[in-house]
């Protein structure tokens, strides 16, 4: 339990090995228009060319603004993309194991997009405590918030996971 691939490793030991037909979709989303790729990272836990495909999209028009179109690809591709992650496994589609994977593979996407964004720097508009409460072992969500609200002038107090309320109440006294 403290191995931090664990989680893929179980995938892999009890996932088969990719059919041909797997092979072919993986070679069509590859012509695939870049928006659709990046989307498919999330939805088939692909973490492979993520990046360049995420940087790919960024720099696809020389004059456009690298903010705007971080936060375009975050509003229109990741967060729908992992919506329909929330589906599936309120469906009964996907188990528990492939949407954390899923929201690794978005949490590298939110990092690497950070890149793009600026960093508002003096005032803040406010403040936010974030924590994912005890008991709640998943963070993508504060994380995604996280990523939402400082880019866009607030600074974020992040305290983590698992955080007693006690905790966080505490801190969002103290800072007030």
């Amino acid at each position: 339990n403290q191995d931090p691939g664990a989680l893929e490793n179980y995938i892999e030991h009890f996932q088969s090995e990719m059919s041909s037909a797997g092979k072919k979709e993986a070679y069509q989303i590859e012509n695939l228009p870049i928006k659709e790729k990046i989307s498919r990272h999330i939805l088939l836990r692909d973490r492979g060319h993520l990046k360049e495909d995420i940087d790919s999209f960024i720099k696809e028009n020389a004059g456009a603004d690298h903010q705007e179109k971080a936060l375009e690809l975050l509003n229109t591709v990741l967060l729908p993309a992992m919506q329909e992650i929330g589906n599936q496994f309120a469906s009964g589609e996907l188990i528990l194991p492939f949407v954390l994977q899923s929201a690794e593979i978005m949490r590298t996407a939110t990092d690497h997009l950070e890149t793009y964004l600026e960093k508002t720097s003096g005032s803040t508009k406010g403040r936010f405590v974030l924590a994912t409460v005890y008991g709640d072992v998943h963070d993508i969500g504060k994380n995604l918030i996280k990523t939402i609200v400082s880019n866009n002038g607030y600074s974020v107090v992040d305290l983590g996971k698992q955080v007693p309320a006690e905790m966080i109440i505490d801190k969002a006294i103290e800072i007030g």
